[in-house]
Formats: C-alpha cells, sequence, structure tokens
C-alpha cells in the first residue's frame, strides 16, 4: 500500500494579512515576512493557535549583493496537529531594551481540518 503523502506547505505572505489559511490536519504553513533587523526592528509571535505547533522559527538574511538596508526573510513554519483554529499573530517590535511601540502587526486565522 502507498504510503500518502501530505499536501505541499501553504505559503503565507505580507500581503496576506488579516485572512483566513485553511489546512488539513499534519499539512505545514509557511509564513515569510520581511524583515530589517538594522532598523532595531523585529518580528515576535504574539499568538499560536492551538491547532499547530511551531516547528521552525528563522531568519535569512538579503540576498549576497543586496543593496545596503535591503530586507532579509523571518520564517516561521507550522504544522496543524490537530483540527481547530486561531490567529497566528506577529508584531514589528523594536528590539529589547528600546522601548516603543510595534511597527506593524501581520495576522491570520488558521483553520486545521482532519
Amino acid at each position: 500500500m502507498p504510503v500518502e503523502m501530505p499536501p505541499p506547505p501553504q505559503i503565507v505572505v505580507e500581503a496576506d494579512n488579516g485572512s483566513a489559511v485553511r489546512v488539513r490536519r499534519g499539512q505545514t504553513v509557511e509564513i515569510d515576512l520581511p524583515e530589517r533587523p538594522t532598523t532595531g526592528f523585529r518580528w515576535q509571535v504574539v499568538t499560536t493557535p492551538a491547532c499547530c505547533v511551531v516547528r521552525e522559527d528563522s531568519f535569512a538574511g538579503p540576498a549576497p549583493g543586496a543593496p545596503p538596508g535591503a530586507p532579509g526573510v523571518h520564517s516561521w513554519r507550522l504544522e496543524a496537529t490537530r483540527a481547530g483554529d486561531g490567529p497566528f499573530e506577529v508584531r514589528l517590535q523594536p528590539i529589547a531594551g528600546r522601548g516603543g511601540e510595534p511597527a506593524r502587526t501581520f495576522s491570520v486565522t488558521l483553520t486545521a481540518v482532519d
């Protein structure tokens, strides 16, 4: 009997802010947002849905040869581990010790089904 492969990851980007994403249990969602740590701000997770587990939280700097100040990409890979729904929210916060308000908020509602 062939092994059933999970569906490919769903890719979510900044343009998807405020949207709803539906996935099957076992499927992953990759959220990719631009980030410029040199500005003193970094994305920080505020809320994750109970139906998902964060499997990866990483940052890739700008591509080689990119102009100074070019953004990198902050990525989160979430796996839907059970049915349910809830928000995934991150805020572009000042680096610790600098104080101040978040520059932006990004949120998607993830719904995992069996």
